[in-house]
């Protein structure tokens, strides 16, 4: 299953990371507004994919997206993902 993660703030962070604990090499993708989300985050292990626009996380076609961005923005991040 390949699994987005939108927003790479606190939560976001643990929600990454505690997927990648539960193993099964679940691919991910993550996008953050903010391009130092990646240095902030660091490695996350060969699974990881970084999509720097949300075009490209789109085009990656995950089967699931997990939102962590300010709960104003979730109806959009939603709405792009279905």
């Amino acid at each position: 299953m390949k699994i987005a993660i939108v927003g790479l703030g606190s939560i976001g962070q643990r929600h990454t990371k505690d997927i990648i604990a539960l193993g099964g090499g679940h691919p991910l993708a993550l996008y953050d507004i903010d391009p130092a989300a990646q240095a902030r985050v660091g490695d996350m292990g060969e699974f990881v994919y970084w999509a720097e626009t949300p075009a490209q996380l789109w085009a990656w076609q995950p089967h699931a997206v997990i939102i962590c961005t300010p709960p104003d923005s979730h109806i959009t991040w939603a709405t792009a993902a279905a």
